[in-house]
Parts: C-alpha cells; sequence; structure tokens
C-alpha cells in the first residue's frame, strides 16, 4: 500500500469518524486538504445578506468579491475537485458562485427564508466520489441550520460537512476567508473597505 493511498485512507477515515463534538476539534491542516481534495464533501458558502441596492444592481460588495477571488484561487492551488455548485436564484448568490466556480445550478431551494429547513437534504445527500458539492447561499440561511452549529457564522465563511448514509451530515470544519488563503500557501489581498 502507498503512501499517498494510507494518508488518504486516514483522512477518510478521520472524516468518517467524526462525532458532533469532535467536529468542534479542527482538523489539523494536512489532513483537512487530503479530505478536501479526496471529495465526497459538501462545502456551503455564506455570502453577506444583499441590500435592496445590490438586489437591484446584481452586483456583489467588493469585499465579498474579493474573498471570492481568493477562494478560487485557494480551490485552484490545492486541487480541490468541485461538482455540483448549487446558488439561489438571488443575484449576489449567483454572480458569486459565478465568480468563484464558474457555473451553478439555480434553485430557490436556498433562498431566505425556507432554505434553512431545506438546506440539511442539500447537506447531507450524497456526493459523487471525487468531487465536493459547492452550495452558495446567504449566511443568514446556514445559521438557521439546525444541528450545524452555524448561529455565529460571519458572511464570507464557508462550512465543511461530510454526508452521511442515512442522509443526515457531520460538521467537518468552518473556514473563513483567511483561512483558505493560508491552507492553500497564498498571500491574501487586501480588501479595500466600500462604501455603502
Amino acid at each position: 500500500m502507498n503512501l499517498s493511498f494510507r494518508v488518504a485512507s486516514f483522512a477518510f477515515g478521520l472524516l468518517a469518524g467524526l462525532t458532533a463534538a469532535e467536529a468542534s476539534e479542527p482538523l489539523a491542516d494536512e489532513a483537512l486538504i487530503q479530505a478536501l481534495q479526496q471529495g465526497g464533501l459538501v462545502i456551503a458558502f455564506g455570502q453577506s445578506e444583499a441590500t435592496a441596492a445590490h438586489l437591484e444592481s446584481c452586483t456583489l460588495p467588493r469585499v465579498d468579491r474579493a474573498g471570492l477571488e481568493q477562494v478560487s484561487e485557494a480551490f485552484r492551488r490545492l486541487q480541490i475537485p468541485v461538482g455540483l455548485v448549487v446558488t439561489s436564484r438571488l443575484c449576489p448568490t449567483r454572480e458569486a458562485a459565478a465568480l468563484a466556480f464558474g457555473f451553478a445550478v439555480v434553485t430557490d431551494d436556498l433562498e431566505p427564508p425556507q432554505a434553512s429547513d431545506r438546506m440539511s437534504a442539500h447537506l447531507g445527500g450524497p456526493v459523487p466520489a471525487g468531487e465536493n458539492r459547492v452550495l452558495m447561499t446567504q449566511a443568514e440561511v446556514l445559521r438557521g441550520v439546525s444541528g450545524l452549529g452555524a448561529s455565529d457564522l460571519q458572511a464570507g465563511e464557508a462550512v465543511v460537512v461530510a454526508p452521511q448514509e442515512d442522509g443526515s451530515f457531520r460538521l467537518v470544519t468552518r473556514l473563513s476567508v483567511d483561512r483558505w488563503v493560508a491552507l492553500s500557501g497564498g498571500i491574501k489581498v487586501q480588501r479595500r473597505a466600500e462604501a455603502v
């Protein structure tokens, strides 16, 4: 058995054996990177709540745009496989998905206020081997998901979960833009504050 297979098996075993309590303990960076590269996870991003002006103009605030560009670069550098990307019909989340991943399937399942109830199916649904599912919604939606432990989720932060055979999910970790940058060995781009 070669070393890379053993490391991948260890990382997968580590994820498969997580309990809710253990999920609050962060994975070591190497194990987390291995798990993300192996696939089978759901990565859900919570974007800023859009203002009326952003909804009408369908543009992202500069701070969100800069963060998404850094996350996109982290996925590229770390060679994290992405399969299905799902976003809400709201203009800012569609634009966020397009900016970070280039494509997305649009659904009303991820729109507030009903989205928090429907998110469990997206978080716990099976993910094909060798890819990760990405969900792009608003932070408020993820904060309301029962069992996710994301009531204090910040805009731009992502939650990573491992779907379970029974349709439930286990929290693997939460990742801020800064943590994505650190994992990929990148240099954080200075973000300018945007006047609203």
